[in-house]
């Protein structure tokens, strides 16, 4: 026995409608990384900015797990730099994945939306012959 084509058309419905809100959610994850993100890109910059107002004799401690290790000013000024670009880039890297996340939905809303013209279609086809 051969199903009929509504329990098909019902099918990929609701197939396209659980992968709108999988990609939904998958949208909000990336939008909380990137705001972790960012308020971290904040922190690097301020801190580099009040490392540049340090006299250069001052002397800067690096946290190493527990315990802390006298630096030179001239690479905790490096290493932030680093930390800043690397942040920096790891923005852009979510920011294109979130847009891919975004073409992926909206792609999946018009097969949704065909589907349904479709289906709409084929009803009031049905209904003009009776």
């Amino acid at each position: 026995m051969d199903k009929p084509p509504d329990y098909e058309e019902k099918k990929t419905h609701i197939e396209l409608q659980c992968e709108i809100q999988a990609t939904t959610k998958k949208i909000l994850a990336v939008d909380k990384q990137i705001a972790m993100v960012k308020k971290a890109l904040h922190h690097a910059h301020i801190a580099l900015h009040e490392v540049d107002i340090l006299p250069p004799d001052t002397k800067a401690y690096k946290s190493v797990g527990n315990m802390f290790l006298m630096t030179e000013l001239t690479q905790v000024k490096t290493d932030l730099d680093a930390k800043i670009t690397s942040l920096s880039t790891r923005i852009t890297e979510l920011e294109c994945q979130k847009q891919s996340l975004e073409n992926s939905m909206k792609e999946t809303e018009d097969s949704l939306f065909e589907l349904t013209r479709q289906h709409m279609q084929m009803l009031c086809g049905n209904n003009s012959t009776k």
